[in-house]
């Protein structure tokens, strides 16, 4: 299993760059005077949010569900292109990596990842909820887009649904 630098303890804080030549939001790590992650915005692009389960009792399930959220990250993005066609279409689950930086048992880090999180899902044309099971942070994450009015599809492994 790959060994994890984990920022516990690090100043974090969630950047907006509108004025970027490629607009992004980034997590920036106070202590390593670096990003953690990037979701970068190109113009006239429709970005969705992927979300699906990450907790879970073991490391090796973390990693499961870090391994499923890659494939749902890979479906979402071909079908959402299929049904926007002629538009520049990204998927986008953060937790395919962001887990690699922040230990999602520790409290402080998960309130950094769920802020980060949040003001990504901010700038994006949907989120689409993965997966049988609708976990604590998913379901977070669900309550932001309704509060926000961005769009809520549903995958069940076939194809996506408008919700």
């Amino acid at each position: 299993m790959k060994k994890h630098h984990f920022h516990q303890g690090h100043p974090l804080e969630v950047i907006w760059s509108e004025a970027a030549a490629t607009p992004f939001v980034g997590l920036w790590c106070h202590a390593c005077n670096r990003y953690l992650e990037i979701r970068e915005y190109p113009t006239q692009s429709l970005v969705f949010y992927v979300a699906s389960p990450l907790s879970a009792a073991t490391p090796e399930a973390v990693q499961a569900n870090m391994a499923a959220a890659e494939r749902y990250e890979a479906e979402v993005g071909k079908l959402m292109a299929a049904d926007f066609p002629g538009e520049q279409v990204y998927a986008y689950a953060p937790h395919t990596s962001l887990p690699n930086e922040l230990d999602d048992s520790d409290p402080a880090s998960r309130e950094a990842a769920m802020a980060f999180d949040f003001e990504v899902l901010r700038h994006c044309s949907g989120l689409v909820i993965c997966g049988p099971v609708i976990s604590a942070g998913m379901q977070q994450e669900i309550e932001f887009a309704k509060e926000n009015e961005i769009p809520l599809y549903r995958f069940d492994g076939g194809q996506i649904e408008f919700m």
